[in-house]
C-alpha cells in the first residue's frame, strides 16, 4: 500500500513538472522553428505573419518526464521499438515489485517466528517485552509459522539470521525498483528521444578533397597545398 501511495504522489509531482515546463518548451521550439522556416511554411498577411511549424517531436525532456510519471509512457511517446521496449520495461519493474512482495512477506514471517521463539524459550518475557501482533502474512502462512516456532531445527539465532537476510534482500529490491524505474523509463526515454533524429544513413563516409591555391600576399610565387576533409 505504501508503494502505491508513493507512486501516486510521484505521478502527481511529475505531472505538475510537465505542466510547468511544457509551455516554456513549446515557446522555445516555436522560436527555433521560426528561424528555420521556408517561404512556403509561412502565410503572409497584411498586418501579421501566420507561422505554421511543427513542434520539436520527440522532445527528450518530455519523454523522460512522461516515462517517470507513467512507466512505459516515454517509449510510447518516442514511438521507437515500443513492441519490445514496453514489455521489457514493465517486466523488469514487475519483477522488482514481485521481489519486494516476496521478501517482505518472508521478512515479516521470520520476524514473528523469531519473537515467538524467544517467548517459547523463556528468553523474552511477553508481559515485559511483548511481541507485535501477528502480521497478515503470518496468518496466511500459519502452518509455516507453527513449523518454524515448534521445530528444534530452527533456533532463535538461525531465525534471526534468516530474518536479517530477507531484510537486506527487501531493501535491495526497493533500491532495484527505484534505479530500474529511473534508468528504464527516465534515462532510456531521454536518450532514445535524442537519438530519434540521429542520421543513420549508410553514406556517412569521409570525403577528402585536395586543394591548391596561391598565396599572393606573403610570396607571389609560392603555391600552397591543402587537404579538405568533410565528415
Amino acid at each position: 500500500m505504501r508503494f502505491f501511495l508513493s507512486l501516486l504522489l510521484f505521478i502527481g509531482i511529475a505531472s505538475n513538472i510537465i505542466a510547468q515546463t511544457e509551455a516554456d518548451s513549446l515557446s522555445r521550439q516555436a522560436e527555433l522553428r521560426a528561424n528555420m522556416l521556408t517561404p512556403s511554411d509561412s502565410i503572409q498577411t497584411q498586418d501579421s505573419v501566420l507561422i505554421v511549424a511543427e513542434s520539436d517531436y520527440p522532445n527528450p525532456k518530455k519523454a523522460a518526464l512522461l516515462g517517470l510519471a507513467i512507466p512505459g509512457a516515454g517509449h510510447v511517446y518516442n514511438k521507437r521499438g515500443v513492441w519490445w521496449k514496453l514489455p521489457a520495461t514493465l517486466g523488469a519493474l514487475g519483477g522488482a515489485i514481485y521481489a519486494i512482495d516476496f521478501n517482505g512477506k518472508n521478512l515479516r514471517l521470520l520476524q514473528d517466528a523469531y519473537c515467538a521463539k524467544l517467548v517459547n524459550s523463556n528468553i523474552r518475557d511477553p508481559l515485559v517485552n511483548p511481541c507485535d501482533p501477528l502480521s497478515n502474512s503470518t496468518l496466511d502462512q500459519q502452518a509455516t509459522f507453527d513449523f518454524l516456532v515448534e521445530s528444534s531445527s530452527y533456533t532463535a539465532t538461525s531465525l534471526r539470521s534468516l530474518r536479517d537476510r530477507y531484510d537486506r534482500q527487501y531493501q535491495l529490491s526497493w533500491i532495484g525498483l527505484v534505479i530500474g524505474h529511473l534508468v528504464l523509463n527516465g534515462a532510456w526515454s531521454f536518450v532514445d528521444a535524442h537519438l530519434n533524429g540521429f542520421d543513420l544513413n549508410d553514406d556517412l563516409s569521409i570525403h577528402i578533397q585536395p586543394h591548391i591555391r596561391t598565396n599572393q600576399t606573403i610570396a607571389p610565387s609560392s603555391i600552397n597545398v591543402a587537404m579538405t576533409v568533410t565528415f
